[in-house]
């Protein structure tokens, strides 16, 4: 979920800002990423990693309580703020 607010709020990041900041390796940001795409959320590579700005939720994959629980955590991720 950091990992989504992390693309979601910035306009780029790349893998080791986002290890950095997560404070875990960077392979574990590409399997984060990974899981992010299989799970159908688009995010593009253009000096950094981004999710693409007219992204919605994918929701084919997930159900009602998936979907509400990925939209508290962006709300509370403290890079909204920014």
């Amino acid at each position: 979920m950091y990992v989504l607010g992390l693309l979601k709020n910035q306009s780029a990041v790349h893998i080791a800002d986002m290890a950095r900041e997560c404070g875990v390796s960077e392979r574990t940001v590409y399997r984060d990423i990974s899981s992010l795409l299989r799970l159908g959320f688009v995010i593009q590579y253009r000096d950094g990693y981004k999710l693409t700005p007219d992204a919605d939720l994918p929701q084919n994959t997930l159900d009602g309580s998936d979907i509400a629980l990925v939209n508290y955590c962006l709300r509370l991720n403290h890079l909204s703020s920014h």
